[in-house]
């Protein structure tokens, strides 16, 4: 249930509880009792956003309903002042806390002054309050720790998706230069016999050259580690999109590819983000949604590369895993100057990559 929800509810509940308490025992003057114990209980809607301005309303609000009603404010404004404890201690800082529970002790000491006490009776109200406080302030210490963890988490997928783009890299590198090395040989064997066709051959090694330089710049700045036995063979491109298309079929997936504009013209670094971004965007809708089709659209033009990925099934419960992989998505986007955007459409999940062409 959204929090906003659980406000509303919490809040409702202890109005129409208050209300039903005066209805049925009605006080000796039932239309201030009635806007005390809603002085006491409405404020809880905002306590997340406005703790200590809550606490004081609601803890003003009981006291006052002490001196003016009768010395036992309604059992909804105790449970008001339960829930504003714990909110206190959930949600507010060093200075808001103190401030917050000498309220909540103000109200206590008000209300308390007003009817005859035993000295142990002072022990019940100690006991509730101290101990919404001590659960609220536990929940942050949860949170705060829950929180670390899952920056540690997404820091470690950055890091890991780093490491295999500068893996695959090197791969895309060795090619683009061995690429030069070939032309160059046959441009020295063409020249004498053929120039215009060792024209084409010193053409392309210039183009090969470009890109070689391009993506070496970018490997320098995310070089890591590299183990010599993870190198592997050339990296696949965006014309084994078939292929892959095809595997994800074979897991009982449908899946329907489009594509638009000259995918070979693409330069090769730039073609192996899109298609580990379609990859992981397809691995994801496996293991992560109940999708049974799988559209993946692919557009080349002269100043950019656009992917789409959607699916038409709803995402399964406990599927952490996709948010990490949507941290490399963006790191890999992000090597271009590039962009992922990934949000629900429909029943579904869409992701769209966005990298500009040099």
């Amino acid at each position: 249930m959204p929090i906003k929800q659980v406000d509303v509810l919490v809040a409702g509940s202890l109005v129409a509880l208050g209300f039903v308490q005066l209805v049925s025992a009605p006080p000796d003057h039932p239309q201030i009792a009635a806007l005390l114990t809603l002085g006491m209980t409405m404020p809880l809607l905002v306590r997340r956003t406005l703790p200590l301005p809550v606490v004081v309303v609601s803890a003003g609000a009981a006291t006052g309903y002490a001196f003016a009603i009768e010395p036992t404010p309604p059992f909804a404004g105790f449970l008001a002042l339960i829930v504003m404890a714990y909110t206190v201690g959930r949600f507010s800082g060093s200075l808001a806390t103190v401030a917050g529970l000498a309220c909540i002790a103000a109200a206590v000491i008000g209300t308390g002054v007003t009817q005859p006490t035993a000295p142990f009776e002072w022990i019940y109200p100690i006991v509730y309050f101290a101990g919404g406080f001590a659960v609220g302030r536990f929940v942050r210490a949860r949170s705060a720790r829950s929180a670390v963890e899952t920056d540690t988490r997404v820091w470690d997928a950055v890091v890991e998706e780093r490491g295999r783009i500068a893996r695959e890299l090197h791969d895309v590198v060795a090619h683009g230069l061995g690429v030069m090395v070939l032309h160059a040989e046959a441009a020295d064997e063409l020249l004498s016999s053929d120039p215009e066709a060792a024209r084409r051959s010193l053409w392309q090694v210039q183009r090969s050259g470009r890109e070689a330089i391009g993506e070496l710049t970018l490997l320098l700045g995310l070089l890591r580690d590299v183990d010599p036995r993870e190198i592997r063979g050339p990296q696949p491109m965006l014309a084994q999109l078939p292929d892959l298309v095809r595997e994800f079929e074979n897991s009982g997936r449908e899946v329907a590819l489009t594509v638009d504009g000259d995918l070979n013209a693409v330069p090769t670094g730039i073609q192996l983000t899109v298609y580990r971004v379609i990859q992981e965007a397809l691995t994801n809708a496996t293991k992560h949604s109940h999708a049974r089709c799988v559209e993946v659209s692919v557009a080349a033009g002269d100043r950019q590369v656009v992917a789409t990925i959607a699916d038409n099934g709803p995402v399964r419960s406990g599927a952490e895993g996709a948010r990490h992989g949507l941290v490399g998505m963006r790191e890999r986007a992000a090597l271009y100057g590039g962009n992922v955007d990934a949000a629900r459409a429909g029943s579904g999940f869409r992701v769209r990559l966005m990298v500009p062409l040099p």
